[in-house]
Parts: structure tokens; sequence; C-alpha cells
């Protein structure tokens, strides 16, 4: 019994962690979808589309 107390801590922090994470993903993700012409077109502007 005590062991599981112990464990529920760090299983708590670590989700809350992936679930930061996840959101900060699906924001850039939303991000690129909005703007992802415009980026690219600024990259090609300025010479740094070559990973495109």
């Amino acid at each position: 019994m005590n062991q599981i107390a112990s464990v529920f801590p760090r299983i708590a922090v670590v989700a809350v962690v992936a679930a930061g994470l996840s959101m900060a993903v699906a924001l850039a993700f939303a991000g690129w979808l909005q703007h992802g012409a415009a980026i690219f077109l600024a990259l090609s502007e300025n010479g740094f589309s070559l990973c495109f």
C-alpha cells in the first residue's frame, strides 16, 4: 500500500507534463495550418526553404 501511494505523485506529474506538451504541439500544429503559406513564402524569400 505504501508503494502505491509513493508512485501516484510521479504518475500525476508525468500526466500533467504530457498533457502540457500535447497542448503545445496541438497549438503549434494549428498555427502551422493557419499560417503555413505565409511561413513558406517568408522562408523562400529569405532563402531558407531548403527543407521544403
